[in-house]
């Protein structure tokens, strides 16, 4: 209702915001629209309307599960090149969880790329603190918890990336701080 009164519905920003990562070519979906029920000027509920998910595409979660069996830790590699290509087309994503990206395989030089889902909280100007807040969501919802892991995933984003790519070192002291301080203040239920 507030948000209704103050703009967009979360399904008009959410079709807003899809629609900017359809022309990335990083959606998971297409977007038809939204729907909004109104009574007088009170925003009732609202919904995004999509086209139907490929049914053969992977969750990352799952599909981390497969390839950690397959590939060991070279998974990781391929999943911090893949996040660092949806960075360098300057997306953000505000709720980075495994289950909110699908895998899709590709030939541009890197496994695969990830596409979205759950837009309604997403950005197209990446900033300093947007890379930090998505690589300690990585590191604490997808990337295993162990070192190998979380190591290689790091040096393959920076590389892959640019950001730190000559000190990858100083990009993990930077997410591990914010990491550490946000397990001290959200710990795990």
């Amino acid at each position: 209702t507030v948000a209704g009164l103050m703009g967009l519905s979360v399904a008009a920003r959410e079709h807003k915001y899809q629609l900017r990562a359809e022309s990335l070519k990083l959606a998971a979906a297409q977007t038809l629209g939204y729907l909004e029920l109104w009574h007088g000027t009170t925003l009732v509920r609202s919904c995004q309307v999509q086209t139907l998910l490929d049914h053969q595409a992977l969750i990352l979660n799952d599909y981390l599960k497969f390839a950690m069996v397959q590939e060991g830790n070279q998974a990781m590699l391929n999943l911090g090149r893949a996040l660092a290509h949806s960075h360098n087309l300057g997306f953000f994503h505000g709720d980075l969880k495994g289950f909110h990206a699908l895998v899709e395989p590709n030939s541009e030089g890197h496994e695969y790329t990830l596409k979205w889902l759950d837009l309604a909280r997403v950005g197209f100007r990446l900033s300093r603190r947007q890379r930090i807040i998505n690589l300690y969501q990585m590191l604490r919802f997808v990337v295993p918890e162990h070192g190998e892991a979380r190591d290689g995933f790091m040096r393959a984003y920076c590389e892959a990336s640019g950001w730190y790519a000559d000190n990858p070192n100083k990009a993990m002291t930077l997410v591990g701080k914010f990491l550490e301080h946000k397990l001290k203040t959200h710990p795990n239920p």
